[in-house]
């Protein structure tokens, strides 16, 4: 799920990218219109006062636009460098929730290791401690039977004691 969301988000982004790129295109073909416009608008020779003015209001009319174009880029490019630092933040947060995650379950995993290490070792101390009771049961009914208890088992003893 987590990396469904990464792989979306890095989705977007590349999404975005190509965007930013398209209206960078945009940009650049209504600044070069615009630049031919003023060009053009520059090659008329004005004869009169009143045409020399009226080329420069065009000519500033132009360059309104320009200003108006640029202002638009710039609130353009705010709100996707907004965007690609939200997508970037989402992209981060859910790497290191990932990240967090695996953390988790390596621990889980290290946790249910030991507890099988542990249950292991308790059901061997349980099988030594069965062997340990019966061998003793097999003694005690051994000396029982023989009627002769630990005197035969100090008898053994002393025995085993002179072999050495």
């Amino acid at each position: 799920m987590l990396k469904l969301k990464i792989v979306k988000t890095c989705a977007d982004e590349e999404e975005l990218k190509i965007k930013r790129q398209e209206t960078q295109k945009v940009f650049n073909k209504s600044k070069a219109d615009i630049n031919k416009k003023m060009k053009k608008a520059m090659e008329i020779e004005a004869e009169d006062f009143e045409e020399q003015t009226t080329q420069y209001q065009k000519m500033e009319g132009i360059k309104n636009e320009e200003i108006i174009l640029r202002v638009g880029r710039e609130k353009e490019k705010n709100e996707f460098r907004k965007e690609a630092s939200d997508l970037k933040n989402k992209r981060k947060k859910a790497e290191k929730k990932a990240e967090r995650k695996e953390k988790e379950i390596g621990k889980l995993s290290t946790k249910h290791e030991k507890y099988e290490n542990e249950t292991r070792a308790s059901a061997l101390m349980t099988t030594i401690s069965m062997i340990y009771i019966s061998v003793c049961q097999h003694l005690l009914e051994t000396f029982q039977t023989k009627r002769s208890g630990w005197k035969h088992l100090s008898k053994r003893y002393s025995d085993c004691r002179a072999d050495t």
